[in-house]
């Protein structure tokens, strides 16, 4: 769990919202889940659209 560290937060249908801390790097979250591919895309693809 090193590198360039991210906290998302995450708002379900339901209206529950929780956080997580991501590494981008490992593509991993601090309860020690690994993303695949496409969660790491989604991410990616949500940071860059803050960027601009």
């Amino acid at each position: 769990m090193e590198g360039k560290r991210i906290f998302l937060e995450f708002e379900l249908e339901n209206g529950v919202l929780f956080r997580q801390l991501y590494w981008a790097d490992s593509n991993t979250f601090h309860n020690g889940a690994i993303g695949n591919k496409e969660i790491k895309d989604v991410i990616n693809h949500e940071l860059s659209m803050l960027k601009k």
